[in-house]
């Protein structure tokens, strides 16, 4: 799996019938002595049955806009506004943190069906999604305990890939297809108690059912 931060044909038939159908050359029937105007539509309905199961398999089951609040602290999943009194809310590489919710652009989401169960989480506000860091100062850290969560340009990396699990109720975990870690907000820091903390961190870290690692998906109107 790639890592990134780097018609049908409609035949118009005339269906024989009666004693002209009886008297039908061989050559106008199938190796199988069905006639091939029957083999045309047979294979037109079959290619619209497999169009509608692929588009049914791939249907978004969450359309729409959705903030996700953290289980724990109540606060929301958005990408960073200000660092250091720059703009950075439409920033390659922007952070992901936790945040009052106002309903800011950079505090929504939409979720793009892979298959499979698969999503890619794009930030409405910049257009850029939701990302486990690939790289660290040179070193890669995709696969790491505690990967920093940011925005990128979508490349198609199975670090930008998620997966949503539904919980009881109406609660989720959000798994980095890559990893296979989830999607939390971080409990400490520096040895610091963090996780209901404005502004506290998001990262990937192991599934240990806890609630900073449970999200609720709510649709904006």
């Amino acid at each position: 799996m790639q890592l990134s931060s780097t018609k049908e044909a409609v035949a118009e038939t005339q269906t024989p019938s009666g004693e002209g159908a009886e008297g039908m050359s061989r050559e106008a029937r199938g190796s199988r002595g069905v006639p091939f105007a029957w083999q045309i539509v047979f294979g037109a309905c079959l290619v619209v049955a497999v169009c509608l199961t692929a588009a049914a398999s791939n249907e978004n089951p969450y359309p729409g806009r959705y903030y996700l609040t953290s289980v724990l602290s109540g606060k929301c999943l958005e990408v960073a506004g200000w660092d250091n009194q720059e703009f950075v809310a439409d920033k390659q590489g922007a952070n992901v943190r936790q945040w009052d919710y106002v309903g800011g652009g950079n505090q929504l989401w939409e979720f793009s069906p892979l298959g499979g169960s698969q999503f890619i989480i794009y930030n409405v506000y910049s257009g850029m999604c939701l990302e486990v860091a690939g790289w660290d100062n040179g070193r890669f850290v995709a696969l790491d305990q505690g990967a920093n969560v940011r925005q990128w340009e979508y490349v198609g990396g199975g670090n930008q890939h998620w997966t949503i699990e539904a919980l009881s109720d109406d609660r989720f975990a959000i798994f980095n297809a890559y990893s296979g870690m989830c999607l939390e907000v971080a409990g400490w820091d520096d040895g610091e108690y963090v996780v209901e903390d404005q502004g506290a961190n998001v990262r990937q870290w192991e599934y240990l059912e806890t609630d900073n690692q449970r999200w609720t998906m709510t649709l904006v109107p």
